[in-house]
């Protein structure tokens, strides 16, 4: 009866070790860009700086994300102008944008609404690359710096890390990455605005005003992100591999 007990100790330790991956792969978290939020480092002062933000960091799994800043402010083709690297600016109330074709990043500071993610004579982007595999990508609160429109294009897929969009339209983000391509439709205000991402999966985000822009100015910060990270494969083989080796000792001691 040995090997019975030793079965059963086996199967509750391997449903245990199944429930704690379970948990990890099912954790949901909400990443704060503003300065008093998420612990974050930043790579400089320039176009093309990348912000990483860390959050869970005393929980088993630390969970990171790479954000970039992009706009198309580079010449065509494509017609809709050519993606360029820009400035990712960090504020009190969330991360803008400062992109090549608004002058000095100078520009980009709380008093001017050029920090923020517009659709004015250049389409800002920023993209937002998940370090620990795919999520669910829940929502995200924009926060617009004074009175003005909040509509937002998105698009979700999956790109390598450090994934480059120099040279690309921004068409290009659904026709060659093969991303898709989400619009929401928002009335004009001042006041913080949730938008619903539908839990569409992907390792990326790319987020920013309305694309193409509808006449109307688009402008906000990104105040937070909401995702979930999504179950993953090993939790699975951890299981069946375990459950092969108990199958396998008790016919032997058969």
């Amino acid at each position: 009866m040995v090997w019975l007990r030793m079965r059963r100790v086996a199967w509750c330790a391997c449903m245990a070790l199944l429930s704690v991956q379970a948990a990890h792969a099912y954790s949901t978290t909400i990443w704060d860009f503003r300065t008093a939020g998420s612990v974050a480092t930043n790579t400089g002062f320039s176009y093309g700086n990348v912000r990483t933000f860390t959050e869970n960091v005393n929980a088993p799994t630390v969970e990171t994300v790479a954000v970039t800043a992009w706009a198309n402010t580079g010449a065509a083709p494509p017609s809709d102008g050519s993606i360029e690297t820009a400035y990712l600016g960090r504020y009190s109330t969330g991360i803008g944008v400062c992109n090549r074709g608004e002058g000095s990043i100078n520009y980009c500071d709380g008093n001017n609404p050029l920090h923020q993610a517009d659709n004015v004579s250049q389409s800002d982007l920023v993209m937002f690359r998940m370090d620990q595999g795919t999520y669910e990508f829940n929502n995200i609160v924009i926060d617009p710096y004074g009175e003005w429109d909040r509509d937002v294009t998105f698009w979700i897929g999956n790109a390598p890390l450090g994934a480059d969009l120099t040279g690309l339209g921004i068409n290009d983000l659904v026709s060659v990455l093969g991303f898709t391509e989400y619009s929401d439709y928002n009335s004009a205000s001042s006041a913080p605005l949730t938008i619903d991402l539908m839990g569409n999966e992907g390792n990326t985000l790319i987020f920013g005003p309305l694309y193409p822009p509808n006449g109307k100015a688009d402008r906000f910060k990104i105040k937070s992100l909401t995702a979930t990270l999504v179950p993953i494969p090993a939790a699975v083989w951890l299981f069946g591999s375990a459950l092969a080796g108990m199958v396998a000792f008790s016919r032997r001691r058969r």
